[in-house]
């Protein structure tokens, strides 16, 4: 073998130091500033929201009973709005299914290692293309400085940390921003810089369902990069190709994903967009797309006419992007008509970050076309790519609307690309003003040079600095600590009842921490877990206290504060305070000035009781025996069908089988019992509930709402 080729089989190396120990340490120097300021602040304030459980808690039914819910017994709902942390999640609870907060640890710590691994990765590559370094201990040094400094001035912002810990998606968007950046950094004339970013679009685009939309600014710029950029391809043509891949596998990626969805859970909008006012009819579905072309429409036409030459497409191009941006003005005017944008201007400006960060990097980019001259083709490529990435999670808070945590969540992540776009800049400014000066110039000049360079980076750090002071830390909303309470009280229902197999019927309106013990079938009082819940919320809202008093009528309820001044009617109608006992009243939860809340606004656990609950454990009982199911719910649905009453008097066989639903399903006996409900008064709406395919939630909720209206 050829000395030649021994070479070219090693390990790629700068200055004797192997690339992949170059990338690991910048991983470490890039997570050790956001773990150092996690931990030193009060965990309660930030560790596993409750909203990041929830999507954890999908995860874990998947791994565990196979189908994607929040209860055992085959449910099926989407109450999450990230198909990637879900798939994560779903990876990870394979190998560990221990504590939420375990989980969440792991993909906090993986995420941020492989974002450090892939921006040092990326850093590299742009300093040997911008200062020339290549092979010298001196580009690894300073790409290792750079990863520090971005890393310790983004954990200075609470915002922005606090939400990458706590629990929810925004760790993995991190990634996959931290990957297309990388990606356009290293080129993406080269193959690990087309892998970089091809993997981070196709990541992101999913990392929220609405990301397929957002995204599409971000991919155009990518993809164009390929076909503007003056780097030169290893073969004639290539560039239209790689082009072409760059845009056409994120986008097959999202619609793949999105086809999945709409085939399992039977709508193209998760159950989130429901409980937030989000319809997912045609009329709504055609407003969102005609919103999000109106946006991205302008962006990319200014992207393509950079590299059309023809003065007729140019035009046409021209005239579609001015359609756009008449369109783009006509949505925001109508959206601050209706009031949709009240507050949200000020709110993308005043995100703690994203104002000093973007009139530094405005700073930057003048200083460096003033010094340098005309900026060249390939930084404005990079520009449109960040921007791209930027205008992500603006538009998304503009168009969809705040956070239903705050807007910090979704806004905190453009922080991260503003900084890492402003560390770019600096670092061609640096590389402008090595340039400029000849070398016959005195020393004195060329340190002056550096000094005006370094008073730059000073006062970048120092407007983030002046950010962070103002950004100070805080609790981040839904903590949820006495989700372990409430699972405690249904466990002893449980292991009373039913001997410990099957699950009781648990309503609270915080359904991450409770859900994820597995032990409850869940009424999500806080609507994202119960899709027909929340349909009647949306449908028709007087119809919620009849159809807990009647139909759901759960084992075990916990309520507070708010919560319990919405379901004021429930909680206080004789039925409720004749048929539930009050377990505990564990303490107080804040309430706005004013309120009036049952239980006087304190945290209460109820459990029902009587000889009503006692005959429908009994059933449940009967199922879990050795007697055929078949025949136990024949003589149940007769007893009721025979009964006084009114048309639920069923609910309670549908009840029984629902708390053992999971074991009938494991001994193949489920299905049978379900069909025996065609004897029901309620026979359609109890097979909904029970069976629960793709779309049964509408399907049930149609049957809950003729009967209410027959009745009435």
């Amino acid at each position: 073998m050829s000395e030649q080729t021994e070479r070219s089989r090693a390990p790629a190396q700068f200055g004797g130091v192997t690339s992949a120990a170059i990338v690991a340490a910048g991983s470490l120097i890039w997570s050790l500033p956001f773990l150092v300021r996690l931990a030193s602040t009060n965990e309660r304030w930030w560790i596993a929201r409750d909203d990041g459980v929830i999507t954890l808690s999908h995860a874990r039914n998947f791994v565990e009973f196979g189908t994607i819910g929040v209860s055992p017994g085959g449910d099926r709902v989407e109450g999450f709005s990230s198909p990637l942390h879900f798939v994560v999640a779903s990876l990870v609870q394979l190998v560990e299914r221990g504590d939420a907060v375990v989980v969440s640890m792991v993909i906090l710590g993986v995420s941020l290692a492989i974002a450090g691994g892939v921006l040092t990765f990326g850093f590299r590559r742009h300093l040997h293309r911008t200062w020339g370094l290549d092979r010298s201990p001196r580009s690894e040094v300073i790409a290792l400085a750079i990863i520090g400094v971005i890393g310790v001035s983004m954990s200075s912002m609470w915002t922005t940390t606090g939400w990458l810990g706590s629990g929810m998606e925004n760790p993995l968007i991190l990634v996959s921003l931290g990957a297309v950046v990388a990606g356009i950094l290293a080129g993406v004339e080269s193959a690990s810089g087309r892998r970089l970013a091809t993997t981070g679009l196709s990541c992101l685009v999913i990392a929220r369902v609405e990301f397929a939309a957002f995204s599409v600014p971000a991919i155009v710029a990518v993809a164009a990069t390929a076909v503007s950029t003056t780097a030169v391809f290893a073969v004639d043509g290539a560039r239209w190709r790689v082009a072409a891949r760059l845009a056409v596998v994120p986008l097959s990626v999202a619609v793949v994903v999105h086809l999945v969805r709409r085939w399992y859970f039977g709508a193209w909008l998760p159950n989130t967009a429901i409980v937030q006012g989000r319809e997912s009819g045609p009329i709504e579905l055609v407003s969102a797309a005609l919103i999000g072309l109106a946006v991205i429409v302008p962006f990319v036409a200014l992207i393509v006419r950079r590299f059309v030459r023809d003065p007729f497409v140019r035009r046409a191009v021209d005239v579609v992007g001015a359609l756009g941006a008449c369109c783009l003005i006509a949505v925001v005017l109508w959206l601050d008509a209706s009031g949709r944008l009240a507050g949200s201007i000020d709110a993308v400006v005043l995100q703690p970050g994203i104002l000093p960060l973007g009139l530094a990097v405005a700073v930057a980019i003048g200083a460096r076309a003033a010094i340098g001259g005309p900026i060249a083709p390939d930084e404005v490529n990079r520009a449109f790519v960040f921007a791209g990435l930027i205008a992500l999670p603006v538009a998304q808070f503009l168009v969809t609307g705040p956070s239903r945590l705050e807007p910090g969540r979704v806004l905190g992540l453009a922080v991260p690309v503003l900084l890492v776009w402003l560390i770019v800049e600096l670092v061609d400014l640096v590389g402008v003003l090595g340039a400029v000066w000849p070398a016959s110039l005195s020393v004195g000049i060329r340190r002056v040079s550096l000094l005006v360079a370094s008073s730059v980076v000073v006062i970048a750090v120092a407007a983030v600095a002046v950010t962070a002071r103002t950004d100070r830390a805080r609790a981040l909303p839904y903590e949820i600590g006495w989700a372990a309470e409430i699972d405690d009280v249904a466990e002893r229902v449980r292991q009373r009842e039913l001997g410990g197999l099957g699950h009781v019927i648990t309503a609270n309106p915080d359904l991450g921490k409770v859900s994820y013990a597995k032990h409850s079938i869940m009424v999500d009082l806080g609507w994202l877990g119960d899709p027909v819940l929340a349909t009647l919320r949306d449908q028709r809202p007087e119809l919620l206290d009849r159809y807990l008093t009647a139909v759901a009528v759960p084992d075990v309820v916990e309520s507070h504060s708010g919560w319990s001044c919405a379901y004021r009617g429930w909680l206080e109608s004789q039925p409720f305070v004749d048929g539930y006992e009050l377990v505990d009243q564990p303490g107080v939860v804040w309430t706005r000035p004013g309120d009036t809340c049952p239980a006087d606004g304190l945290r209460a656990i109820w459990v029902r009781t009587g000889d009503d609950v006692e005959a429908e454990y009994r059933v449940s009982r009967e199922l879990l025996g050795d007697a055929d199911p078949a025949t136990v719910v024949d003589a149940a649905l007769e007893a009721c069908r025979d009964a006084d009453g009114d048309v639920w008097r069923c609910q309670s066989v549908r009840r029984s089988v629902q708390r053992v639903a999971q074991v009938l399903r494991e001994r193949g006996e489920f299905d049978e019992a379900v069909a025996r409900f065609s004897l029901s008064p309620t026979a359609e709406f109890d097979q909904a509930m029970l069976h629960r395919r793709a779309g049964w939630w509408w399907h049930a909720t149609e049957e809950l709402i003729e009967h209410f209206d027959t009745e009435s």
